[in-house]
């Protein structure tokens, strides 16, 4: 019997050119980060603080002093009420030092539970214990703050590998890369706290740094909720339909309360949670392994019931059969690690990690190295650094990433981190020198090729751009972002053929690519094909209805096609989402024209006029305003 759910936790950041008046939409490139790890996001401006919220904690801005450890600021909140079943975060800057944190808690609801609280910390002392690791969120210490327990943990700048796996099976080469980090941070676990279970092994639990450095979270916490015997009362949630990936509470066959993620579950949690081992973890290991592969789940459905038959009695087709290019050796990995009996499966992630690793010798001749004490100490802060470029904190960031460069001057991610940041400032010529010290050091890292592209875009140095997103495309021929970018330049270098070949190769990668349909219609608009580029433009609509850019353009098309009354619904639709928006305004002012309204064309051109003063400018000069 299900009794509730506790909600799992779960950028297109783009960069475009300056639209003309009157002419076409802007033309966006490839989001900066959507294929680069070493390009941190951006950093989301504090929130305001809501006059009456329900959820009582810390507000953004606000500083906060924990005894013994100093004062820290809010820079921003998640989960909370109505957006998580039991857990709250809080990412901080510690004052003194600039160090950001990500500090979790549970919603004031759970307090009413002594139990669950003494269960909390106990879990979150564990999580401690397990002291440093390069593949696991380091835990660094617990603190009560209002008689409510906290745990200070490693701000991670990445995203998760449930976000990777949004378009599908990954590469086999990266699905074994993240593999092996995943089970050298489980080891290191069992090493420092043996017998040590996660019991939630998902990919919402996997985060990844802006490097693609894996890490494991969340140990043990999905074990805070299990094992009482009352729920807490008015549990958010409860009379909801659960969704499949949300961890949930249900009831075991011998009685006790369990909670967790029913698509990774081995049989044995259904039955006995509180007693499973480590083969439960290295179970859900391979369910995930196998989305890695295949793109998605084996099991799937929306009762616990359903879910236990499953796991305990279907065997899934192996990955090699629904994917054929996965070897057959990796086939046999997942098919021992999500085997129904316990003894069948592999004893530890040690055996795990060795098959692993011997694959990704034999068949891409690769090696996951294991990182020196010195470049360890180097990873974290560079890690440090990245966390707080995420937070807008650049300059001290650039601090970091020297400090890491002092312990190892060879250190190819920290010279491409700190160009990354010097970019961001606008300080291209810096960040270019940055970049070609990390190519000195390693010449194969598509990333940092990529990223010195895009200093030549925006220094309009398009040869240069174009040889280093060639040099980029060399390295990893999946490099969405970087065909994307490609095209971009190809089209300004008035090569548009050359660029929707490279849009194509965009959308052999991921077909619902908006803003590849976007940019090929841009480039097909430059052959004067019409009719092909209106069909793009509503394939990118028809993925992303929002989409503003492709709405402006599609007008401009209708409009040359004399379709005027429809080119006027496409720019009443970017004034649907952007009231202010300029180039809209222009361009409906100029159809209304056409037209023949003229009062309601010299509204619409004193609008635009008021928005932007360049188009005031042109229209004094045409006589229109």
């Amino acid at each position: 019997m299900v009794f509730g759910f506790l909600k799992s936790w779960r950028r297109k950041e783009g960069k475009g050119e300056s639209p003309a008046a009157g002419g076409r939409a802007v033309q966006k490139t490839a989001p900066v980060a959507a294929h680069a790890p070493t390009v941190a996001a951006k950093p989301t401006p504090p929130k305001p603080v809501a006059a009456d919220t329900e959820e009582p904690g810390f507000r953004v801005g606000q500083t906060v002093r924990v005894p013994g450890l100093g004062d820290f600021t809010v820079h921003d909140t998640k989960g909370g009420k109505g957006k998580s079943g039991m857990g709250l975060v809080y990412i901080v800057l510690d004052v003194s030092s600039m160090t950001p944190y990500a500090v979790k808690t549970f919603q004031k609801w759970c307090l009413g539970t002594p139990e669950l609280v003494q269960r909390f910390l106990r879990e979150a002392e564990t999580w401690v214990r397990l002291e440093q690791h390069r593949n696991i969120v380091w835990a660094f210490y617990v603190a009560t703050i209002q008689d409510q327990p906290h745990i200070f943990l490693e701000y991670v700048a990445g995203s998760d590998l449930r976000k990777k796996l949004m378009g599908g099976a990954l590469p086999i080469k990266d699905a074994i890369r993240y593999s092996i980090q995943f089970c050298r941070g489980m080891v290191h676990a069992n090493q420092k706290v043996p017998g040590l279970v996660h019991r939630d092994v998902k990919p919402e639990n996997c985060m990844f740094t802006p490097d693609d450095i894996l890490k494991v979270t969340d140990f043990g916490l999905v074990k805070v909720l299990a094992h009482a015997e009352t729920l807490p009362k008015n549990v958010p949630g409860m009379s909801e339909e659960s969704e499949e990936l949300q961890s949930r509470f249900f009831k075991t066959r011998v009685g006790e309360m369990g909670v967790g993620t029913m698509p990774y579950m081995a049989p044995e949690q259904f039955t006995n949670f509180a007693n499973v081992t480590v083969s439960a973890d290295i179970y859900s290991f391979g369910i995930m392994l196998y989305e890695m592969l295949v793109g998605k789940r084996p099991f799937k459905s929306r009762k616990p019931e359903d879910f236990y038959y499953q796991h305990l009695k279907v065997t899934p087709l192996d990955p090699s059969t629904v994917r054929p290019e996965v070897p057959a050796a990796l086939s046999r990995v997942v098919m021992r690690c999500i085997n129904k009996k316990p003894t069948d499966r592999y004893p530890d992630f040690v055996s795990v990690e060795k098959d692993l690793a011997a694959i990704l010798k034999s068949e891409f001749q690769e090696e996951v190295p294991e990182a020196a004490k010195e470049e360890l100490a180097a990873w974290e802060i560079v890690n440090k650094g990245a966390a707080l470029s995420n937070l807008g904190r650049n300059k001290e960031a650039l601090k970091y990433f020297d400090e890491a460069l002092k312990i190892l001057p060879t250190f190819d991610a920290a010279w491409l981190n700190k160009g990354v940041v010097l970019a961001k400032s606008g300080r291209d010529d810096e960040a270019l020198t940055c970049y070609a010290k990390a190519i000195e050091i390693n010449p194969n890292s598509s990333d940092a090729w990529y990223n010195c592209a895009l200093a030549y875009q925006n220094k309009a140095s398009l040869e240069n751009a174009l040889n280093s997103y060639d040099r980029a495309l060399e390295l990893n021929p999946l490099f969405e972002a970087a065909w994307l970018n490609k095209g971009v330049i190809l089209r300004k270098m008035r090569r548009p053929r050359e660029a929707i070949e490279a849009y194509d190769r965009v959308l052999s990668i991921n077909a619902q690519s908006a803003v590849a349909w976007y940019n090929k219609g841009f480039a097909l608009s430059q052959l004067g094909r019409s009719r092909d580029e209106l069909t793009c433009y509503d394939k990118a609509l028809s993925i992303n209805p929002h989409y503003t850019e492709v709405w402006l353009n599609r007008g401009v098309a209708l409009r040359k096609a004399n379709r005027l009354l429809e080119a006027l619904a496409c720019y009443s639709k970017v004034l649907d989402l952007h009231p202010r928006h300029p180039d809209a305004w222009y361009n409906k002012g100029v159809v209304l024209r056409k037209l023949g309204q003229k009062r309601e064309s010299q509204d619409a051109f004193q609008k635009a006029a008021a928005l932007d003063p360049k188009i005031a400018a042109q229209l004094k000069q045409q006589g229109l305003y």
